[in-house]
């Protein structure tokens, strides 16, 4: 999945955060700044959490494995994904300090353009999405009725949580736009009876990242 450039599709603080979260946030900086500051922290802040770090970063179990054994595990196993995913396998490198830490840098952003046909996911699977995830089935909300396998799709989370499962038709609540993929299951496939936990939508392309 490519993901989006979060600066062509940005959503407001009080459409990142829920209503009580957004006015607890407004009401805590406001008492620290003043107003047209804590606007800037707020939007600041809201920047940084719709954003994946430039780096995901594993501790180490020293008791089971050393770190270099870590490190060769983690490698095979993302080499084998990324492979398949005919994109390139990220290093994974040990910390410059912490020596049961591991890291391995995040790619992106990449402009990406809208596709005609736009599937909606919850939200704890458009944050999946950010940090690497494939889309699988049980985060799909909504997907259009002519959705068919090879299909190019445009990824949206839902914001709000109002997405009833199966639906077919235009969702009008706030989304934001979390990646392109190609979709490996058709609409009868994702939301039938004999739906499966296979992914809606292999990687295509580096994560959402500023770094």
């Amino acid at each position: 999945m490519e993901m989006a450039d979060e600066t062509t599709h940005a959503c407001s603080s009080s459409q990142f955060f829920r209503p009580d979260v957004n006015e607890y946030l407004t009401s805590v900086f406001e008492s620290a700044f003043p107003p047209a500051l804590a606007t800037n922290v707020i939007h600041t802040l809201t920047e940084y959490l719709r954003k994946p770090p430039p780096l995901t970063t594993l501790r180490v179990n020293i008791l089971l494995y050393s770190r270099e054994e870590a490190i060769g595990l983690l490698e095979k196993l993302l080499s084998e994904q990324y492979q398949e995913k005919q994109i390139s396998t990220p290093p994974v490198m040990p910390h410059p300090i912490l020596f049961d830490t591991v890291i391995i840098p995040n790619v992106g952003p990449r402009k990406c353009l809208l596709h005609t046909k736009k599937v909606i996911v919850d939200l704890h699977c458009g944050l999946a999405v950010m940090r690497g995830a494939d889309v699988f089935a049980p985060g799909v909300m909504a997907a259009p009725k002519a959705l068919q396998s090879g299909d190019l799709v445009s990824v949206f989370a839902d914001m709000e949580g109002k997405c009833r499962r199966g639906l077919a038709t235009n969702y009008e609540a706030q989304t934001l736009h979390v990646g392109n993929g190609i979709a490996v299951l058709g609409r009868i496939q994702l939301f039938g009876s004999k739906s499966t936990n296979r992914p809606l939508s292999y990687l295509q392309g580096n994560r959402n990242q500023d770094g």
